[in-house]
Formats: C-alpha cells, sequence, structure tokens
C-alpha cells in the first residue's frame, strides 16, 4: 500500500514538473517571441542601412568605441540591468515546487508514583508504586508543495518581469545613444573650435602685415601715425581673441577626454556621411515612434504596469495546491529498551491536495489592484508624453538642420565676397584712397563671414547628431562600431533558465 502511495506521489510531481516547465516556456517565448523578432528586423533594417551610407571612418569612431567601454554612468546602468536579470528567475520560481527537509530529535524522561491503601510501612508493597518512563525519539522527512492554480498570477507575474526588463534595456539603450550623441557633439565642437584657431591665426598674419605696411607707408610718409596705432591695437586685439580661443579647445579636449576615455586625436577629422539627409521631418517621426528608445522603454512601462494588475487575481479567485510529505521517525534507544520504554520505528507517506478560496482579506488586495490601476494609468499618461516630447523634439531639430544648411551656404558666398572686398580695399590703401581703419574692418568682416560659416558647420553636425538619437541610428549597430562588452540579451539567456 505504501510503495502504491509513494509511486503515486511520485507520478504527480512528474505530472507538475512538466507543467511548470510548459508554463516558463509559454512565458519566455510567447510573451516576448513577436516583440524579439521585430526587434531583430529592426536591426537588420539598421545594419544594412548603415552599410548602404558607406560611413567614412574617423577618429570620431574610436572615440565612441571608447565611450561606450568607458563611461562611469553606463558602466552603472549595466550593472542594474544585470542585477533586474534575476527577478526572472525569481518570479519563475512560482512554476516550481518547493522541497524542504526536516529533522527531530526528542528526548524525555518521566516519573510517577502512587500511594496505594492505607499502609504506612516502606516495606508494604502497597505502600508506593513508582514508575519511570524514558523516551528517545528521532524522525527525518521531506516535504515537497507544488502549486497547480492560481487563476494565471504567476504567469502575469512573468510577463510583468519581461516586459519590465525590456524597458530596462530599452532604458539602456537609450542612454547609449546619449552618451554617443554627447561624445560627438563634443568632438564636432572641438573641430569647429579649432578651425576658429586657425582662422585667428590667419587673421593675426594679416594684422601683422597691415602693421608692417602701415609702418613702412608712415616712414614715406603717406599715410599718417594714426594708422600705425590703430593696426597696433587690432594686432593686440586679435592676439589676445588666439589665446582666449585656445584656452577654451584646451578645456573641450579635457572634457572630451573625461566623456570617451581616450585623447583628442592632433588632426580630428569630421565622417563624410553621418546623417542621411534624404529624411524630412514626417518619415523622422515614424522611424522616432518606431526605435526611439525612450519611447520604446515608456511602452514597455507601460505594458508592465498591466499586466501587474492580473498579479492581484490570486487574492480574489481559488488557489489548489499538490502537497506531498514523507517522514521516518525511530528510536534510537539500545537494543535492551528499559521498563516501560517501546521500540517505535514508522514511516508515513501523506499527500494533500488543498483547494483556498479567499473570502475577505480586510481590503487589502482591492486596495492594492487600485493602486496598480492608478499606476498602470500613470505609464500610459507617461508614454504619451514621451512620444509627445519626442515628436516635439524632431520638430525643432529639423528647423535646426534646415537653419543650418541656409546658413552653411550664406556663410560660404560671404566668405568670398568678403575676400575680394579685403583684395580690393588693400589694394586701394596701397594706392591712398583708403585708409587704415577701412583695411582692419575688411579683415574683421572676413573673419567675422569665417566664423559665421564654422558656426553654422557646428550647429549642423550637431543637430545631426541630436536627429540621429531622436530616429535611433545613434547607436552601435547603425553606426557600425563595436559595442560595449556588456551584452544584456546574453546575460539574460544566461540568467532566464537558472534556478
Amino acid at each position: 500500500m505504501q510503495r502504491g502511495v509513494f509511486v503515486f506521489c511520485l507520478f504527480a510531481m512528474i505530472l507538475t514538473l512538466v507543467r511548470s516547465i510548459l508554463l516558463i516556456i509559454f512565458a519566455c517565448f510567447a510573451v516576448s517571441a513577436e516583440q524579439d523578432q521585430k526587434s531583430s528586423n529592426d536591426e537588420k533594417t539598421q545594419i544594412k542601412d548603415g552599410q548602404k551610407r558607406g560611413t567614412a571612418r574617423s577618429p570620431l569612431f574610436l572615440a565612441l568605441e571608447s565611450a561606450l567601454r568607458n563611461n562611469k554612468e553606463l558602466n552603472a546602468l549595466e550593472k542594474d540591468v544585470a542585477a533586474s536579470h534575476e527577478n526572472y528567475p525569481s518570479t519563475s520560481s512560482a512554476f516550481r515546487p518547493t522541497i524542504s527537509a526536516n529533522t527531530k530529535y526528542r528526548k524525555s524522561n518521566s516519573t510517577s508514583w502512587s500511594t496505594l491503601g492505607r499502609a504506612n510501612n516502606q516495606n508494604d508493597p502497597d505502600y508506593d508504586t513508582e514508575n519511570n518512563t524514558r523516551s528517545d525519539m528521532s524522525s527525518f522527512g521531506v516535504d515537497v508543495r507544488q502549486n497547480l492554480f492560481r487563476c494565471g498570477a504567476d504567469v502575469a507575474a512573468l510577463k510583468e518581469v519581461s516586459t519590465s526588463l525590456k524597458a530596462k534595456w530599452s532604458a539602456l539603450e537609450a542612454k547609449k545613444q546619449s552618451v554617443l550623441r554627447d561624445v560627438a557633439i563634443a568632438y564636432f565642437a572641438i573641430i569647429s573650435k579649432k578651425e576658429e584657431i586657425l582662422h585667428l591665426g590667419s587673421l593675426l598674419d594679416s594684422r601683422r602685415e597691415s602693421v608692417d605696411v602701415a609702418m613702412k607707408m608712415f616712414e614715406a610718409g603717406t599715410s599718417k601715425e594714426l594708422d600705425v596705432y590703430q593696426a597696433n591695437a587690432a594686432y593686440a586685439e586679435t592676439e589676445s581673441k588666439l589665446a582666449k580661443a585656445e584656452a577654451e579647445y584646451v578645456s573641450y579636449c579635457a572634457q572630451f577626454e573625461e566623456m570617451s576615455g581616450i585623447q583628442m586625436p592632433q588632426n580630428p577629422t569630421a565622417p563624410e556621411k553621418f546623417f542621411d539627409d534624404s529624411i524630412d521631418e514626417v518619415n523622422a517621426i515614424e522611424l522616432a515612434y518606431k526605435y526611439n528608445p525612450s519611447i520604446l522603454s515608456a511602452v514597455d512601462a507601460a505594458e508592465a504596469a498591466r499586466e501587474a494588475i492580473k498579479k492581484v487575481n490570486i487574492e480574489f479567485s481559488p488557489s489548489v495546491d499538490l502537497t506531498y510529505s514523507f517522514d521516518h521517525s525511530y528510536d534510537p534507544s539500545t537494543k535492551k529498551p528499559r521498563r516501560g520504554q517501546m521500540k517505535i520505528k514508522r514511516k508515513d507517506h501523506v499527500v494533500t491536495l488543498s483547494c483556498t478560496v479567499p473570502i475577505y482579506d480586510g481590503g487589502h488586495a482591492r486596495a492594492e489592484k487600485r493602486k496598480l490601476e492608478k499606476t498602470a494609468l500613470k505609464a500610459v499618461y507617461e508614454k504619451e508624453k514621451a512620444m509627445d516630447d519626442v515628436k516635439s523634439e524632431v520638430k525643432s531639430v529639423w528647423a535646426s538642420l534646415k537653419a543650418a544648411k541656409q546658413n552653411i551656404d550664406s556663410a560660404k558666398k560671404a566668405v568670398e565676397l568678403r575676400e575680394k572686398a579685403l583684395g580690393d580695399t588693400l589694394e586701394e590703401y596701397k594706392a591712398g584712397v583708403k585708409i587704415m581703419k577701412d583695411v582692419l574692418e575688411a579683415q574683421e568682416q572676413l573673419f567675422e563671414a569665417k566664423s559665421m560659416h564654422i558656426q553654422a558647420m557646428n550647429q549642423y553636425s550637431s543637430s545631426q547628431c541630436r536627429a540621429n538619437a531622436l530616429i535611433g541610428r545613434m547607436n552601435p549597430k547603425y553606426l557600425r562600431i563595436r559595442d560595449s562588452e556588456y551584452n544584456y540579451k546574453a546575460d539574460f539567456a544566461r540568467t532566464k533558465m537558472k534556478f
């Protein structure tokens, strides 16, 4: 009989284990299969787009790779994501049985006596009767408990964890793109500052030539001493501007090295193609809704909040549990027990199928459900706000791109005209038609035109970085650079099946 009960319990446990495995497989693949397939297709599309663009390699991409490896905020967020992966095996433990071993040891001594009749002689056998009892008892056993039904609360909890992890992954991708965007913007700013230094150096040379020309013409008596003073003052002012620009360049390089973890190259070059100019504002908004990691994180967070509501169903619905316990008890006393001592050896197999129906819990479950419903509604509003914010940023950045293009064309024309005007003014000064002040103003106007061109180029490059980040293309796959060493999908694949 005992063997039959044991076989039945073993068969029941096998069935429950099969149930657990099937439920875990369903939760792992049915929930995320569609999203993973979509993510895979999106990544392939981005890789193809990056290959078609033929992005030119430059020191910028080495800096971006270094930033992914060395950025401390990014490294901290990666550790947080890795720690969050443990929530999955912790939640999936609800589908597996709980097994516990127990052991007990009991030792007791008892003494009892009774007085019979009215005898007062100790030698009388009826005077006193004494009974000593000693009991030593040891036992060990195993308890196995498996939940069979919980009204889908465990599945909902596993779905919540899955979507929450996806939200963290998207947040990690958003941080990566933010880091890459900031490093690229700093890189282009340094290039612009270096161009400004070169133009200031050229202006300083022109100022020095103006001083020499003014001195020669003053010595020849064809110009006034005022021209010499003006030329020297302009030279000193330009020299001061150059020193300030060089100090700013050193400061920019220090910030860049802190962000990227590498030194700024001596001759930084910008990539020829960094952004797809064929994308208009309408297409950009559509791409942002699909690939912007901040939006994807908000969408997954809202889905996780909806799944969290289903977890409290266990408080309103019955649950069914199967329990099996085995207990082996025996008396470890000597083979010759004392008076009143019994030799005991027993094995117990107990199978329990219990059904629990909640009736009232003081209102805790209903309050928790109302709280989760409000949290889910908040997550929906945050998702909509994230989409509105990205849409507004896309419009602003694309307007900045358009303005920067126009400024670049205008600045090019202005530079050509100012160069011609400077040459004519210098010739007229030597001929005595113009004064030194006219020459200095022409030089300053040429420098301002070149500076406007530099600023327009920097604005266009910075807007390209922001635009790529908004549409989800400021990532390692699209830029074709090495990602950070931490692969969250591989880490999750290793973690989720641990138990």
